[in-house]
């Protein structure tokens, strides 16, 4: 069947191909605007942790790589004034926040003899955005990898001695996932959950119809 364009017939295999043309021709576009905004995000962020002076106040800093080929930002405090370290904390912060929001409680804790980890979420502080998006998550599995990544690391620099773990809000969420493996409640001696969020009360939801609707959106548009 022809279809029309402009009062002028044009053949339905013409107008499939255009179409084709049409869509690979944005997909192009779109590919380049991406590899660009990841070009300068990267860039950005270099720079930024280059001239990054850690208001936190933590002992030192370190970037690792997660299992996306993100890199995270971490920050630790570790005792001071010959202390000997005596457990280690890892901290987990929450939603559009970063690592620097324990800095005064992992201060006192260092005070005490206990190191503190805690690290940037991806797409959060000074850690990497996938495809350069701030805030962008592709899933929740991802967080709590990088939960299980930093303890591993938190333990190598500080073996022999009990590991912690602290989540706040969406951190709590992810420290009470990683909790859900045995490896990782066999390599804690404990937890702390700071207003963890643990299920969206049913007077915030929108109405039942509506749900399924949103989930498929968000499948299709996740971003």
């Amino acid at each position: 069947m022809p279809l029309s364009q402009r009062g002028v017939a044009v053949p339905a295999a013409v107008g499939a191909a255009l179409a084709v043309a049409l869509l690979a021709r944005s997909a192009a576009r779109s590919a380049a605007t991406d590899a660009s905004r990841i070009a300068e995000h990267k860039h950005g962020m270099d720079a930024r942790r280059a001239q990054h002076q850690d208001a936190a106040g933590s002992t030192t800093t370190a970037v690792i790589s997660n299992a996306q080929g993100l890199e995270l930002y971490l920050r630790q405090w570790v005792p001071t004034q010959g202390l000997r370290v005596c457990g280690v904390v890892v901290m987990v912060h929450g939603f559009t926040v970063h690592s620097g929001l324990f800095s005064g409680v992992a201060q006192h804790l260092a005070e005490q003899g206990l190191a503190v980890v805690s690290y940037d979420q991806q797409g959060h502080g000074l850690s990497d955005c996938f495809e350069g998006l701030r805030g962008y998550i592709r899933g929740f599995a991802d967080l709590v990898e990088d939960a299980v990544q930093v303890l591993g690391w938190a333990r190598s620099q500080h073996p022999g001695v009990p590991a912690f773990l602290l989540g706040e809000s969406l951190g709590g969420t992810v420290v009470l996932s990683a909790l859900r493996r045995e490896s990782v409640r066999e390599e804690v001696r404990g937890a702390v959950l700071m207003a963890p969020g643990i299920r969206v009360s049913k007077a915030v939801l929108p109405p039942w119809p509506l749900m399924p609707f949103l989930r498929a959106a968000a499948a299709i548009f996740p971003r």
